[in-house]
C-alpha cells in the first residue's frame, strides 16, 4: 500500500487524491466482501446439513486406493464447483476429512 501511495505521488497525485482513492476503494469491496461472505456461509450449511453429510460419507467409501481418492475428490470437487464454489470448498474439504479417516487407506 506504501509503495502505491508512492507511486502515485511520484506521477503528480495529490495526497488528498490518494487518500480519497484508498477510502472509496475500501468501503467498494464492502459489498463484495459481504457476497463472498454469504457464499461460502450458504455452502457450509448445505454441505454440513444432514442429507448432504449422509452423502459425503458414502462417497468417501467409494475410492479403492489413495491415488483413486485423492483423484475422487478432486474430481467431485471441480464437479461441484460449477455448482457453487462456496458448497465445493467446503463439501471438498469434508469429503477429503472422511476418506482420511478410513483406515484401509494411506492417505493425510
Amino acid at each position: 500500500m506504501v509503495i502505491i501511495a508512492v507511486a502515485a505521488l511520484a506521477i503528480g497525485a495529490s495526497p488528498k487524491a490518494i487518500v480519497d482513492s484508498f477510502g472509496n476503494g475500501f468501503w467498494d469491496l464492502t459489498a463484495f466482501t459481504l457476497q463472498m461472505a454469504m457464499v461460502v456461509l450458504t455452502g457450509y450449511v448445505l454441505a454440513t446439513s444432514p442429507p448432504v453429510t449422509q452423502l459425503i460419507e458414502r462417497l468417501a467409501n467409494v475410492p479403492t486406493s489413495s491415488r483413486k481418492a485423492v483423484t475422487f475428490v478432486a474430481l467431485l470437487a471441480m464437479g461441484v464447483s460449477f455448482l457453487n464454489w462456496g458448497l465445493s470448498l467446503i463439501s471438498a474439504g469434508l469429503l477429503a476429512r472422511a476418506v482420511a479417516r478410513r483406515k484401509d487407506l494411506q492417505v493425510d
